[in-house]
């Protein structure tokens, strides 16, 4: 699989000798656990340039907007342009929109074509999009030869990224509703079936960051919950990791870049994307929480509801 993706890359194998070469780091997640925050916060150090899902699929939709689905060679055609310090255009995926504008965007930022000082590039790939599936064939050995990184991001609670697919359709379902109102949850089979999803997603992870260090490739965990908690302290580890320990990377119009730290940036700077919209513990916001409870009652996702217990006592500090 390995020759097949290679040979049938329009990139060739990308140059990685050399002060041309650049280090790339990918941030593995399951939908819903904060990894668009994540990625936007992490463009912000003037080392990093960070994107979004490369590797989303189109469908055709109108005359102008022709399908496109990634292929293990188009993705490594991708990820080798990223990599390489030689300025290449993959002529099949930048013909193709947003998938070409977003992935030219990217390109163009890593490579410094518009006057920045990043000397690191990353994006995002969801475990759903074949991750697995790729990092078996290709993307694993890619990883190992290139220096590659591997930051896997999780929340806590599984149950909580139910909430916020929940929080997410109520908003397509209608744009005027009130956030501040009360969720309803899935529950029956219907959550069960969501939260066996997310379950085989997490062990999906756990399987390839284990066969990563078996490989030697440097890879990272971290939570959602952690970063918002202490989001100066575990946006920095972060970035620290992504470029391989801190150092290399230029000076600026802030000066010494590679001394930039977020914990030194002002809180008026910070993301207000960073606030989280139900802070609180899920039995205080969720309508039918005696329904959601009676569902996982009894289930190997017991502890979801018992962590919300938790929550309750630590709130009222009750030890």
């Amino acid at each position: 699989a390995w020759a097949k993706v290679v040979a049938g890359s329009t990139a060739g194998r990308p140059v990685v000798e050399g002060a041309a070469a650049r280090r790339v780091f990918v941030v593995v997640a399951v939908q819903r656990t904060g990894s668009t925050w994540l990625v936007r916060e992490l463009d912000r150090h003037p080392c990093l340039r960070v994107g979004a899902e490369l590797f989303l699929d189109v469908k055709s939709d109108s005359a102008r907007r022709r399908a496109f689905a990634w292929t293990g060679a188009a993705q490594f055609s991708a990820i080798a342009g990223l990599v390489d310090g030689r300025v290449g255009e993959d002529a099949e995926i930048s013909a193709v929109a947003p998938v070409g504008g977003r992935y030219d965007r990217l390109r163009r930022r890593c490579a410094r074509l518009d006057g920045s000082q990043g000397t690191t590039c990353g994006f995002k790939w969801m475990v759903s999009q074949r991750f697995e599936r790729y990092w078996t064939e290709w993307f694993g050995r890619a990883c190992a030869e290139y220096d590659v990184g591997l930051v896997f991001l999780t929340r806590e609670n599984p149950l909580r990224v139910v909430a916020s697919m929940a929080d997410k359709k109520r908003g397509q379902d209608s744009q005027r509703v009130s956030k501040s109102k009360n969720l309803t949850l899935w529950t029956g089979a219907e959550l069960v079936r969501r939260l066996d999803k997310i379950s085989d997603e997490y062990e999906a992870m756990r399987r390839i960051r284990e066969n990563a260090t078996a490989r030697g490739v440097r890879t990272m965990a971290t939570t959602y919950e952690t970063n918002v908690a202490a989001p100066e302290a575990g946006l920095d580890a972060i970035a620290t990791f992504a470029l391989g320990g801190g150092g290399g990377c230029e000076k600026n119009h802030r000066g010494d870049a590679s001394t930039f730290s977020f914990a030194a940036e002002s809180k008026k700077r910070r993301s207000r994307r960073s606030v989280k919209v139900h802070p609180q513990p899920m039995s205080q916001f969720v309508a039918n929480w005696e329904d959601v409870v009676d569902t996982l009652r009894g289930t190997r996702y017991e502890d979801h509801i018992v962590q919300d217990a938790r929550e309750v006592a630590a709130a009222r500090g009750v030890g």
